[in-house]
């Protein structure tokens, strides 16, 4: 059912965030060029942040979790892996299906202190439309992001990189 991604695109995605009973909004844009993922946020509080990854790096883990740590981080996930992981049916193992027409998927990690439930959703051309993390500790809920398309385009320019902030 699925085509083969473009090899490069950028997604705008408005991203809402709520942290030690506090919420924020910003804008985060995901532009994927020559096998390299990379990251850009911009948050209301005016904080910023850019994070780089190649094919060497692991994807998500800053926002996943202890189980694909960056530093620690054994099995290494690239971009290629994560989709696999998440969209292709053949790959998908326990994860469930959510939504046939936009394929959507929730995952859920575990460990001994801290629960995430993890749900991602692409296009038929498995570009990431939607983003959903949530960090259980002790069973309380104590951070949720969501993150919603708003602009894909499929060549990127750097000039475009940059997200810029809503009044």
């Amino acid at each position: 059912d699925f085509t083969t991604p473009p090899q490069e695109y950028l997604v705008k995605f408005h991203a809402t965030q709520e942290y030690n009973q506090r919420t924020s909004e910003g804008d985060i844009v995901w532009a994927y060029k020559n096998g390299k993922f990379k990251e850009h946020s911009v948050w209301s509080d005016g904080s910023e942040a850019i994070t780089l990854l190649t094919e060497k790096s692991c994807l998500y883990c800053v926002r996943i979790g202890k189980k694909w740590s960056c530093e620690k981080c054994e099995d290494k996930m690239n971009y290629d892996t994560f989709v696999r992981n998440f969209v292709d049916p053949e790959y998908a193992g326990e994860r469930e299906i959510l939504s046939t027409k936009t394929y959507c998927f929730l995952d859920r990690l575990e460990s001994e202190s801290r629960n995430y439930e993890i749900i991602v959703c692409f296009d038929e051309r498995r570009i990431p439309l939607y983003f959903e993390a949530k960090k259980f500790e002790n069973n309380a809920l104590t951070w949720h992001m969501t993150l919603k398309a708003e602009l894909v385009l499929e060549n990127v320019k750097d000039a475009e990189f940059k997200p810029p902030l809503k009044p």
